[in-house]
């Protein structure tokens, strides 16, 4: 016995219907995105705009800034350049008082008739460095007010040291580089002998040794001062 089997079949209109309705969904939902697109444009322009400002108003703020964070740095150099200049200024004000204040020391052993001090008087030795072996010398020589005719007579200076390990003895008129310079004084109340001295090579100064004669042989004194160097002569 035979079976039939019955094929039902689709008609060009049942998929001409099916694809109308595909297209009208397509169409809709096209239509439904660009109204939206339309809606919301004018929200998106909005913020994009507010971002665009907002963006603007940050770098303006970074600008100002850096520009403040300069000038702070700026006013911060000057300071600590003002405040060098004060501690310098304070530091020149201070040597230069020390160094009045030595003058004035200087001045009052000499006029002040109470101290015991009498006669011819070496008051000081001076030493600044020129180059490695050469220094400038400055010996004071002194007296009292209450004696107050002059003072004449010589110097007399020997430099001690070591050369090659062995101890030495230099003559300062020996080794001064002025060609006219003397050793002979004469004062009233004070006298600086400046000299400036080339020691020989090798040759290490430790101390120098000081005589001073005057001419009547009646006043003489001595003096011996370690070798070391002064700031200011």
């Amino acid at each position: 016995m035979v079976s039939l089997k019955v094929v039902e079949t689709k008609s060009g209109f049942w998929y001409f219907g099916w694809f109308l309705l595909l297209l009208l969904c397509f169409v809709a939902v096209a239509f439904l995105g660009w109204q939206w697109g339309v809606v919301n444009k004018g929200y998106f322009e909005t913020e994009i705009a507010q971002l665009q400002q907002n963006n603007q108003e940050l770098k303006q703020q970074v600008a100002e800034l850096s520009a403040n964070s300069l000038n702070l740095d700026s006013r911060e150099k000057i300071a600590q350049a003002s405040v060098q200049q004060v501690s310098d200024d304070m530091g020149e004000l201070q040597q230069k008082n020390n160094l009045l204040e030595k003058e004035l020391t200087f001045y009052r052993s000499i006029m002040a008739p109470e101290l015991d001090q009498a006669g011819l008087t070496i008051e000081s030795l001076e030493l600044s460095p020129v180059s490695p072996q050469e220094f400038d010398v400055v010996i004071t020589l002194t007296q009292v007010k209450k004696q107050d005719w002059y003072l004449k007579g010589q110097l007399k200076a020997d430099i001690e040291g070591e050369i090659d390990g062995k101890i030495s003895k230099i003559s300062l008129q020996s080794v001064v580089q002025e060609e006219n310079w003397s050793n002979d004084f004469s004062f009233r109340y004070f006298q600086k002998m400046r000299a400036r001295v080339l020691l020989p090579e090798g040759f290490t100064p430790s101390l120098i040794k000081l005589m001073a004669v005057t001419t009547d042989k009646k006043q003489k004194t001595e003096r011996e001062f370690p070798w070391k160097l002064t700031e200011n002569l």
